[in-house]
């Protein structure tokens, strides 16, 4: 089955993508006023149908390990055997995001899961890609329903380095296409690398 395909699964399915999100936020158990919800669009190979997943942030003490939404939505459909994502649609409040200094509309993924979502793609001893660089992420604001739409490579690209540090466009173009000035990296190695290695590093 090819992308396009699975792209149309996503249009048909988006608006309920967002409401389970929102409902699974809900369910969220953390220390402060953040809940996440994450539902994922699930792909079968073996049954040939689509399914979503949801699950929620868990973070009951500041000193406790986060466990993110994203995470335990994917390994949610994994173990079901619906093997490959096709979309993650997150809901929950913006914030600053600690690595890479993005200020984004939207909450876009963690550090973690962002690597996590690299690994998943890239990592050759996985003998099943469950993400792909076409994956879609969806993310809605939980506070004034701003949404964004990309794919995973879009996503890499924001929080590894800014365009302009690499010539592929100037401050003002990257507002304008971002809405937002995408912050330089703090370290050296970036998840830039890794799509230059793949052949994804221009667009």
């Amino acid at each position: 089955m090819n992308y396009k395909q699975h792209t149309f699964a996503y249009q048909e399915r988006k608006v309920s993508l967002i409401e389970r999100a929102k409902k699974a936020s809900k369910k969220a158990m953390t220390y402060r006023p953040f809940n996440v919800g994450c539902a994922v669009l699930a792909y079968s190979e073996t049954e040939q149908k689509y399914k979503i997943f949801v699950g929620a942030n868990l973070k009951p003490a500041e000193s406790a390990v986060k466990v993110c939404a994203e995470r335990v939505a994917i390994m949610n459909a994994v173990t079901a055997d619906y093997n490959f994502i096709v979309a993650i649609a997150v809901y929950g409040p913006p914030q600053k995001d600690a690595a890479s200094g993005v200020e984004s509309p939207t909450l876009h993924p963690c550090d973690v899961c962002r690597n996590t979502l690299r690994d998943l793609i890239v990592n050759e001893k996985i003998l099943e890609r469950v993400v792909d660089f076409d994956t879609i992420l969806l993310t809605i604001n939980s506070i004034d329903d701003q949404r964004e739409e990309m794919d995973m490579k879009e996503l890499f690209h924001i929080h590894s380095t800014s365009l302009e540090v690499h010539g592929l466009i100037s401050v003002d173009e990257e507002k304008e296409e971002y809405g937002y000035l995408i912050a330089p990296p703090t370290e050296p190695a970036t998840l830039h690398q890794w799509l230059l290695r793949y052949g994804y590093g221009k667009f």
